[in-house]
C-alpha cells in the first residue's frame, strides 16, 4: 500500500463495520478532529464538513503513513478548527498528581485534580481503539471505551 503525509486540512475516510465509514479532519501531527457523521459511503467533503466534531485525538502517525485511513481531500482550517482542547495528563505512578496539556501551544503546566475535570485524558490512540469508539458511537450513540480512556484514575 502506497505512502501517504499527514497533511493538515485533510479529510480521511475511516472504515468500520458493515461497510460504514466515518470521518476525520487531520490537524497538526498527531491531532484530528474526527466528525459526528457516518455514510457507508466515502462521502463528497462538502456533506462531511457540514458537520461537528465528536471528539478530537492524538493519534499515532502510522495510522497516516501507512495509508489504513485514505484521504479522500481537503479543506482550508477556519481558525476554530485549529484549537485543541486542553487534555490532562495523569501521573500514574502518583494519582494524586496532576498536570494540563495545551496542544495548541504546546505547554504543561502543574494542575490540581479539580482543574482537570471535564477535560479529556491526553492520550495517543491507535487505529483499533479510535474505529472501536465510532463504532461505539455510531450503533448506540454513545462510547464506553471514550469514557473509559478519558477517566481519571
Amino acid at each position: 500500500m502506497p505512502k501517504q503525509r499527514h497533511t493538515e486540512g485533510a479529510i480521511v475516510s475511516i472504515p468500520l463495520k458493515d461497510g460504514v465509514f466515518g470521518f476525520a479532519l487531520l490537524l497538526e501531527d498527531p491531532n484530528i478532529k474526527v466528525y459526528n457523521y457516518f455514510s457507508k459511503y466515502e462521502s463528497e467533503i462538502e456533506a462531511i464538513i457540514k458537520n461537528n466534531f465528536l471528539f478530537e485525538a492524538a493519534i499515532y502517525n502510522s495510522i497516516i503513513l501507512d495509508a489504513e485511513w485514505q484521504k479522500i481531500g481537503k479543506k482550508q482550517l477556519t481558525s476554530e478548527e485549529k484549537i485543541l482542547k486542553k487534555k490532562f495528563i495523569q501521573d500514574i505512578l502518583n494519582p494524586n498528581e496532576f498536570r494540563i496539556y495545551d496542544p495548541t501551544s504546546g505547554t504543561i503546566s502543574d494542575s490540581k485534580k479539580e482543574e482537570c475535570i471535564g477535560m479529556d485524558c491526553e492520550i495517543v490512540f491507535d487505529r483499533e481503539t479510535i474505529e472501536k469508539i465510532l463504532w461505539e458511537f455510531y450503533t448506540t450513540g454513545i462510547s464506553i471505551t471514550w469514557k473509559e480512556q478519558n477517566k481519571m484514575i
